[in-house]
């Protein structure tokens, strides 16, 4: 962090005992103290940003606090409007990027995803209104995939990173830990695209590039498709690039 700060926090569906348990674990973890550390828990048992008492109250104590990044978990919790409307959800959402603009703060909103989707793209597989993809700055994606619990990322104005592999580190202090890719397994052929294509200077075809890897033509337009819906690769006139 350039500019550490102050954190606030708001976990709607903890009790107070197991957040402090949760952030003193995660401290310990990386060797530091949780009292020394500028930390601060919304204590209040509800938080309704569709309610213009409640968001006096939270832009008040954001204001106290003057925090670097504001945590809200989840969004669920935080009105009791219709996530399917947009004009509802569109207005949420502006107080909340009021409260980031006006008092120079990082907001991490936590939201679900739709049971059962089986979009590509992640942002489209977000509850609710498109609005929710809409409005993160850079989104991060937890997914739940055969090869085991994904970590992708989005951001509005850079590229997107290759996705990584998480699992909860179960020792004395828990936290969810890098994983290292098993080697013994064979690659995805979306990784093998990536790969290939960060070795060339120029764009290239898709038969060039069926062709240097040996792979059903069809298996490969679905992995592109992919890709591209990921943002992590481009379709020009001249063929497929990075």
């Amino acid at each position: 962090m350039p500019r550490p700060g102050p954190t606030l926090v708001f976990l709607a569906e903890d009790d107070l005992a197991n957040v402090r348990e949760r952030l003193a674990s995660l401290a310990a973890h990386r060797g530091l103290a949780l009292d020394e550390l500028d930390v601060h828990v919304i204590t209040s048992p509800t938080v309704r940003i569709d309610i213009d008492r409640d968001l006096r109250r939270l832009a008040k104590t954001v204001a106290l606090v003057e925090p670097r990044f504001l945590l809200l978990d989840p969004f669920v919790r935080l009105h009791r409007l219709d996530e399917n409307n947009a004009s509802d959800i569109s207005q949420l959402l502006g107080h909340l990027r009021t409260l980031q603009r006006h008092y120079d703060t990082a907001v991490c909103v936590v939201h679900h995803t739709r049971k059962s989707s089986s979009r590509t793209q992640r942002g489209q597989a977000l509850r609710g209104s498109g609005d929710l993809h809409a409005w993160g700055d850079s989104n991060l994606y937890l997914t739940w995939t055969k090869d085991g619990l994904e970590l992708s990322i989005e951001h509005r104005a850079a590229p997107a990173p290759d996705p990584v592999f998480v699992g909860l580190d179960d020792g004395p202090h828990p936290h969810l830990a890098l994983l290292e890719p098993d080697d013994s397994e064979p690659r995805k052929l979306t990784d093998r695209v990536v790969c290939e294509l960060r070795q060339l200077a120029d764009p290239i075809t898709r038969t060039r590039l069926r062709e240097r890897l040996a792979v059903n033509n069809a298996r490969l337009g679905d992995a592109l498709v992919e890709l591209e819906e990921l943002g992590r690769i481009q379709r020009t006139k001249q063929g497929w690039k990075i």
